[in-house]
């Protein structure tokens, strides 16, 4: 997800007009993109496998270690 913007605005604008139309476009971007944003919530909310946490508190633990072979630092 990546919605390209008519404008760049920055994240500390506060006049009134420039909120809105980020509102907007972000509506407009969530309206074109309603596929896939239910595609994404439907994969978000399934329970992974037990396969899946493990893979996960392996690349965890290989991330710590900044790329140092896992099993070295057990």
């Amino acid at each position: 997800f990546n919605p390209v913007m008519c404008e760049n605005i920055p994240l500390d604008e506060s006049r009134n007009e420039k909120l809105d139309q980020l509102q907007l476009e972000g509506l407009k971007y969530i309206e074109r993109n309603e596929e896939k944003m239910k595609k994404l919530a439907k994969i978000l909310s399934q329970e992974k496998t037990t396969l899946q946490k493990i893979n996960d508190w392996i690349k965890l633990k290989t991330d710590m270690y900044e790329g140092l072979p896992f099993f070295s630092k057990l």
